[in-house]
């Protein structure tokens, strides 16, 4: 999750203020708004005093207000105090979720698509939305034009085999922002790695997308080339566990590490 303060708590995010009474403005506040909302940050949080919530610019902010609030009385000035903001990125739905996502469909067998569905690409692709998401029917997967869905296939699935998949609108990532939402998984056996989101809070060192494929590609070549190894005096796979590990586990460059084991 990302870390907010003074500097960034207004950039599209979604809040429940706490309604407070007993607190009042200093006369130099932090800031004050065009519509004369004003902020006091202190280390904890921040205080709001406004006559407007819900939609905050491109933000949303609730009120959890303890008196009885009306709207038709927006004369008042409530002051509001919060400090932890519940927000993961943007919201998706079927309007957005096919501009430069991320997301991993699970396959689902047992959905017949309505003759009407509501999208049809030029690929064939068929698109079904619901409340909760969107299905999707398709023989490619991967990169989707400027996407990169994935999907969590059956045992029996082939590449380029017509599969239905269903991902949640919550399962959608931007892959075009400089947010650390990723984390990088590596399966020593088999050497592979692979992007995932962060779908909850875990000790997983995050990554933007584009540094996660960057440090992809540098992990598939450890795995591929041994040349690089002889320069060590160490067990190969030893080695190569010890410095991907680290690799996806710190911001450090691939030379920092391994010049650590040198």
């Amino acid at each position: 999750m990302k870390t907010y303060n003074q500097t960034n708590f207004f950039k599209h995010t979604f809040c429940e203020f706490t309604q407070i009474d007993s607190f009042n403005f200093p006369v130099n506040t932090n800031y004050k708004s065009k519509s004369e909302s004003m902020y006091f940050y202190t280390k904890e949080g921040v205080y709001r005093k406004s006559n407007h919530w819900g939609r905050v610019a491109n933000c949303r902010w609730k009120l959890i207000f303890i008196i009885i609030y009306h709207k038709q009385n927006a004369i008042i000035n409530l002051v509001a105090f919060f400090n932890s903001i519940y927000f993961l990125l943007k919201t998706y739905n079927q309007t957005n979720f096919f501009k430069h996502t991320f997301c991993e469909f699970q396959q689902v067998d047992d959905f017949e698509f309505p003759e009407n569905t509501n999208y049809k690409s030029k690929s064939e692709s068929m698109y079904f939305y619901t409340e909760e998401g969107v299905y999707r029917k398709s023989n490619h997967w991967g990169r989707v034009a400027n996407c990169r869905w994935k999907i969590i296939a059956n045992k029996n699935y082939k590449n380029q085999q017509i599969a239905i998949g269903f991902a949640k609108w919550n399962d959608f990532y931007p892959i075009n922002s400089t947010e650390k939402n990723f984390f990088i998984e590596v399966n020593f056996e088999e050497k592979t790695a692979k992007i995932k989101p962060i779908k909850e809070k875990k000790s997983k060192y995050l990554f933007s997308f584009s540094e996660a494929q960057k440090r992809i590609k540098q992990i598939t070549h450890l795995f591929k080339d041994d040349k690089w190894a002889s320069y060590f005096n160490e067990d190969i796979e030893s080695l190569r566990m010890n410095i991907i590990s680290q690799f996806i586990n710190t911001e450090k460059s691939l030379q920092e590490i391994k010049r650590s084991f040198k």
